[in-house]
């Protein structure tokens, strides 16, 4: 009950108790002050006993925020293998058993032998098909993904969606970009760097460093910022040659 629903209570309850209509000129009641005091008093405590038991009743239904998330979303075998569906039913790539385990564990009742447990049922069930170490989705998973991922908790859903979104970008990004150490004759080292899109190749680089250590440095750099060494050589050469088609034409 509200605190402005049990002040009006109390002060009826009072107000039936004492009476209002015999007070002398301090505004003292006429009857025993002690009487009314005790009367309020009585009734704040049957009111607060009845909050607690109420808040005691729905702890015991639905457990406290701390026990939700400590419960999570697994509790069987079958939730194991509806939340590795969700996840198998948006990476665009095929992923091992580690993979799948990865990008499930979005839940603290989740272990490692759940989904050790899970994988071989779902081929078995033809949910699943297995490639060499890694799965793919069919499907009949599919269909069965649709119809089951409504009832994945929601705070489970968003953040296996987010890990799925973060996994995909990270693979298409080391489809697309690709290094290669060549050790030359006279002990120096040949950095051979490619940057793809889907339409093909967009930039092929080559460099020579002394060390092999530099040499996996300048890869490793190339790989982190390909992006930016594209952008930055394309704005380059685009804009020098611009500037001379400007003075040619302007004179």
């Amino acid at each position: 009950m509200p605190v402005r629903e049990r002040a009006l209570t109390v002060k009826k309850c009072w107000e039936k108790q004492c009476g209002r209509k015999n007070t002398d000129s301090c505004g003292q009641f006429a009857a025993d002050p002690l009487f009314c005091l005790s009367k309020a008093l009585f009734v704040l405590v049957i009111l607060f006993r009845m909050e607690y038991n109420k808040k005691t009743k729905l702890k015991k239904v639905y457990g406290t925020e701390n026990d939700m998330e400590r419960h999570g979303f697994i509790h069987d075998m079958l939730d194991v293998k509806v939340l590795i569906l969700y996840v198998m039913n948006r990476v665009l790539y095929p992923v091992d058993t580690q993979k799948i385990y990865e990008l499930c564990l979005q839940d603290d009742c989740l272990s490692y032998f759940d989904v050790m447990q899970a994988v071989p049922q779902m081929v078995s069930s033809g949910h699943l098909e297995q490639i060499g170490e890694q799965f793919v989705i069919t499907d009949k998973g599919r269909e069965t993904a649709a119809i089951t991922e409504d009832s994945i908790a929601y705070p489970v859903l968003q953040r296996a969606g987010k890990a799925i979104e973060r996994f995909n970008r990270e693979v298409r990004r080391d489809n697309f970009i690709g290094t290669e150490l060549i050790a030359q004759p006279g002990g120096e080292y040949k950095v051979r760097m490619h940057l793809d899109d889907e339409l093909g190749t967009l930039m092929t680089l080559e460099l020579t460093a002394p060390t092999s250590g530099q040499a996996r440095k300048i890869g490793q750099a190339f790989h982190e910022r390909a992006d930016m060494i594209y952008r930055f050589l394309l704005d380059e050469l685009t804009t020098e040659q611009e500037a001379q088609e400007d003075s040619e034409i302007f004179g």
